[in-house]
């Protein structure tokens, strides 16, 4: 059985990590010394893929981005955007027992990210 959080380390900081394929695909960061302190960040599924299957649900699986000349493809639930997400966050973004959400799209963007194409996924 997999644990459901992971641990990464980054800019020396120590983070636990989990994620979340429900109605949006939602990464959750906590320092790991106060873990009342979580940072969500979602990224919505457009309605156009929303009931594109019946039996199995939909879900935001990859992001196809560039950045200075540079494609990037990751996958959202995966440990190289947890650590994109976290590098780009102020560590003073962690408030102690505050649970704050942000829209992934819209922090990429920020970042002078531009967004080529979303990659869904099927979860049954």
């Amino acid at each position: 059985m997999k644990r459901k959080t992971r641990t990464i380390t980054v800019n020396n900081q120590q983070y636990i990590w989990w994620y979340e394929l429900e109605a949006e695909t939602t990464i959750n960061l906590s320092p790991i010394n106060d873990k009342t302190s979580i940072i969500s960040i979602y990224f919505p599924l457009d309605a156009i893929h929303k009931h594109e299957h019946p039996i199995f649900d939909i879900y935001n699986e990859a992001i196809i981005m560039k950045k200075d000349n540079e494609e990037y493809c990751l996958k959202i639930i995966s440990p190289q955007m947890a650590a994109l997400i976290i590098s780009n966050l102020s560590f003073n973004e962690f408030t102690t027992r505050r649970h704050i959400f942000y829209n992934g799209f819209d922090l990429l963007s920020k970042w002078n990210f531009i967004i080529s194409e979303v990659v869904t996924g099927l979860c049954w």
